[in-house]
């Protein structure tokens, strides 16, 4: 008696498709990303603007060397425009007195402390960034005997 059991046959050998997507990398893309960091932008707001997510910038600093390298070397830009930022933040005194009802001058506490805020987020982000040039340098004593 026959079997009657169907024996399911493997199609012929055919290239298995990827399990995900393409990645949307491209250097061009990478380049611009860079392009906007070593301007200033933090790289959420790069990515944004390119439209793709921050996490996939960072999976293409792990996988593609040369990206991460520019990268690197944008972030490293970037601490040098917010130092520039600080100061500009600092000289700027347009905001820090205010005219009441009355016409008198008043301190405008609320900026400064906004400004030194601003301040004190892109030093601390500096500092974490690169210690060597922007951390607090400590003194060293040599002692001569």
């Amino acid at each position: 008696m026959p079997s009657t059991a169907h024996s399911k046959a493997k199609p012929p050998n055919r290239p298995k498709r990827p399990a995900h997507r393409p990645s949307k990398f491209t250097p061009e893309l990478g380049e611009k990303i860079c392009e906007l960091i070593a301007c200033g932008s933090l790289m959420k707001n790069a990515a944004r603007h390119v439209s793709i997510s921050p996490e996939t910038v960072c999976r293409w600093v792990i996988k593609h060397e040369g990206f991460r390298e520019a990268y690197a070397v944008a972030r490293a830009q970037r601490t040098e425009i917010w130092a520039e930022e600080c100061i500009e933040i600092a000289d700027d005194a347009t905001r820090d007195y205010t005219t009441d009802e009355h016409g008198n001058c008043i301190f405008n506490v609320e900026n400064v402390h906004r400004a030194r805020l601003r301040i004190d987020a892109r030093r601390w982000q500096m500092v974490r960034l690169d210690p060597r040039l922007w951390g607090n340098c400590p003194e060293i004593r040599v002692k001569h005997d």
